[in-house]
């Protein structure tokens, strides 16, 4: 036993064994939720964008080469390399870079916050468990896999002296910056500009260099994104709807109230903790730049209440996760006063923080969709549009997804085959995934696109799909209702009584 207890002990203190336990810890603790949920995936981005790209690659390929691809591209050599199914190479892909942001936290501590091998290993594992990182690494992968590697390179550029320069170190910093300004729009921006003022400040010759190099070679991406060029080219209404259907948002939803009842949610019990962390926190100043932008992107609804191109609630989660260093920092500060204070040891106390916010997080990861903690059900009408409440949630929840698989079954059964299905944008991962024999899905975001695009065809060999209680917003005499479940409904229209004239109208 004692001998046990010493291994233990000389594990929390040697760097590279604590750093193997951080990885495996956030590693297993991403398993989790998948496995309560296998056969089926998590993530709504996973369900109708990662999947769907590595399933038919030959397809999509070339438009995913327009949005900041490199993760994407990854994932497609590793199902390539291993035979692993698409669901299969995301879910160990996503437990995988979950496993390197937790090393990621456990480095940020050691060479930026400078706290002990232990402290850090609390710090990793406090911040691995909060509802901005766990809602991230539920379909944000290639977020996740561009925030570990920002973290890893602030590491590696702050602690870095004007005298302890070498061109290793300068080659390794300019890679691992360029890797990170090309592999997602949003963290690359927030990270090249974050190094720039850091650089200005600093005045450090590497963060100076790469900084110069991540812009130079994130703008180059940002300009051969066809998304910069469709903005430019049509008005800013359409790029808002294309905004508001890539990420899921509802646009009723997208305003002051839900966005500050977000905010809250996400980072309220992290804030107090995060004070302290941020006013004692010496030589952090790389990482308090992004966390002072991510925070005016917050808050960006204030001066444009209405504007969900500016996607607050991203800025809310990034912000999150920031604070979130900030905050576990912060309670090891905490311990060390209460410590001195009442000559008691710091662990205990550090226990109870991670079990009280380890039952929040856990309770998160594994709960239902429907029956979440109560902490998110009574807010499900204010946040639910922009985090899920559960992860056991892709494009519906989890406990439906057979009904779903199956009604989509009925399709390939009983329609004919290259028949046109019309119905909403969440479900579009799963009609391309199982729909076969050359029946086609088009999904919308309104009904009003839906009835548009079904004028445009005349109705021919088509059927509508909505989710249950949902108006199809078709007059009944020219649908038949030939499938019905709990989840799903799935209409026949037809051709000969709609085109009588007045259904091929606009005005209806």
């Amino acid at each position: 036993m004692q001998t046990l207890t010493l291994s233990i002990l000389h594990g929390l203190t040697n760097p590279f064994r604590a750093a193997v336990l951080v990885f495996s810890a956030g590693f297993f603790l991403r398993l989790v939720p998948e496995m309560s949920a296998y056969p089926y995936p998590i993530g709504y981005d996973v369900i109708n964008y990662y999947i769907p790209v590595l399933n038919n690659f030959n397809i999509h390929w070339h438009t995913t080469f327009h949005e900041f691809p490199l993760y994407v591209y990854l994932l497609h050599l590793l199902s390539i390399a291993t035979g692993f199914s698409p669901h299969i190479t995301v879910l160990v892909s996503a437990a995988f870079m979950f496993g390197i942001f937790s090393v990621s936290i456990f480095v940020i501590g050691i060479r930026i916050l400078k706290v002990r091998v232990s402290e850090s290993i609390f710090l990793s594992v406090f911040v691995m468990v909060q509802l901005a990182i766990l809602r991230t690494t539920w379909d944000l992968h290639k977020d996740i896999f561009s925030i570990s590697l920002m973290l890893i390179a602030f590491s590696l550029i702050s602690t870095n002296r004007k005298g302890d320069y070498s061109n290793k170190k300068l080659v390794a910093s300019i890679i691992l910056s360029s890797i990170i300004a090309i592999s997602d729009r949003m963290v690359g921006g927030l990270f090249s500009l974050s190094l720039l003022i850091f650089a200005l400040k600093s005045r450090n010759r590497i963060a100076v260099l790469s900084s110069v190099v991540a812009l130079c070679i994130f703008f180059i991406a940002l300009f051969t994104s066809s998304n910069l060029w469709n903005d430019l080219k049509y008005k800013l209404v359409e790029s808002r709807q294309s905004v508001i259907l890539n990420a899921g948002i509802n646009s009723g939803s997208y305003n002051p109230h839900d966005l500050l009842i977000s905010f809250l949610v996400v980072n309220g019990l992290l804030i107090p903790s995060a004070l302290l962390g941020l006013r004692l926190a010496k030589g952090s100043a790389i990482l308090k730049v992004p966390l002072v932008i991510s925070i005016f992107g917050s808050f960006s609804w204030i001066l444009f209440p209405n504007d969900p191109s500016l996607v607050a609630n991203r800025w809310i989660i990034l912000a999150g996760i920031l604070l979130s260093i900030f905050s576990g920092y912060g309670f090891i500060i905490l311990s060390k006063k209460i410590s001195v204070r009442r000559s008691t040891p710091t662990c205990p106390i550090l226990l109870i923080v991670i079990v009280t916010f380890g039952i929040i997080g856990i309770s998160y990861i594994v709960l239902p969709y429907r029956n979440p903690l109560i902490l998110y059900e009574m807010v499900r009408g204010s946040i639910g549009s922009f985090e899920p409440v559960s992860m056991q949630f892709n494009s519906v929840d989890i406990k439906d997804n057979q009904m779903l698989v199956s009604a989509i079954e009925w399709m390939n059964n009983n329609t004919a085959p290259n028949s046109t299905i019309v119905g909403p944008s969440h479900l579009r991962g799963w009609m391309e995934i199982e729909l076969n024999q050359g029946r086609t899905y088009h999904f919308f975001n309104s009904k009003e696109n839906e009835l548009d695009y079904l004028r445009k065809i005349k109705f021919q060999d088509s059927y509508l799909i909505e989710f249950k209680g949902e108006n199809p917003n078709l007059p009944e005499a020219i649908i038949d209702k030939v499938y019905n479940s709990k989840v799903i409904n799935v209409w026949k229209i037809s051709p000969s009584k709609a085109n009588t004239g007045v259904y091929l109208s606009n005005s209806g």
